[in-house]
């Protein structure tokens, strides 16, 4: 059976890139899954990786929005 252990190096790889690009709830739930510890099961965790799930969805379509601002403005430049 997998552990959460398995998932603490992920989890810090993420919580990084995700309070680099403002995601701070995804940090926040990349802490939670790091800092479960050893040898809880996966289920336990059932619950935080699908709010990360969640929460990656909002992120991609923000950085999306973003992405076609910022194209809509350079081709509008003068």
């Amino acid at each position: 059976m997998a552990s959460v252990s398995e998932g603490e190096k992920p989890a810090h790889a993420m919580k990084g890139a995700s309070a680099n690009v403002g995601a701070k709830g995804m940090a926040e739930i990349c802490s939670k899954v790091e800092s479960l510890g050893n040898g809880i099961p996966i289920n336990k965790a059932t619950e935080l990786i699908e709010q990360l799930g969640r929460g990656f969805n909002r992120v991609r379509v923000e950085i999306e929005r973003v992405m076609r601002e910022r194209q809509y403005e350079d081709s509008h430049a003068r």
